[in-house]
């Protein structure tokens, strides 16, 4: 980001990037940042993921380094950018239900009682309300999940 911000400075005669970006070139920096953007990543994929393929199938690194630029490629075309964005807002709805109950027995166990196993549908009961909510565009899709979860963990452990 520094060599960014010293590029644009050198370039432009402005630190600004909200002006720079707003000005008439705003297009051309902006898909240059976005191309400097993923420079790092692309180059982390490609070094970390080509000893991983190495680790699990014993293809050579540099065929795991070609196979991973392939499949980014593949991806990349396909825009899965797409696909992810709502996938992620899925996740970020259904996880976070899951703390209640770990959040509930871990205070359990420290105060002495015996471990008991967390039940799925303690999580599971949050994850569909915040799932429905984030599917129906709600913004407060996790928070209900959130309660949910906890007031299913809280009958669990009632009638325990």
């Amino acid at each position: 980001t520094i060599l960014a911000g010293a590029s644009l400075q050198q370039g432009t005669g402005s630190a600004d990037l909200v002006s720079v970006l707003a000005g008439s070139s705003g297009l051309a920096i902006g898909n240059l940042l976005i191309a400097l953007a993923t420079i790092a990543p692309t180059f982390t994929t490609l070094y970390s993921g080509a000893p991983a393929l190495r680790a699990a199938t014993g293809i050579a690194e540099s065929r795991g380094m070609l196979t991973m630029g392939v499949i980014g490629l593949a991806l990349a075309i396909w825009r899965i950018d797409k696909v992810m964005l709502p996938w992620l807002s899925l996740l970020a709805a259904t996880l976070p239900p899951i703390l209640i109950p770990l959040a509930v027995e871990s205070v359990r166990r420290r105060a002495g009682h015996p471990p008991r196993e967390v039940s799925v549908w303690q999580w599971l009961s949050g994850a569909v309300v915040a799932c429905v909510l984030a599917l129906a565009q709600n913004p407060l899709a996790p928070l209900a999940g959130l309660g949910a979860s906890g007031i299913a963990t809280g009958i669990s452990h009632w009638r325990k």
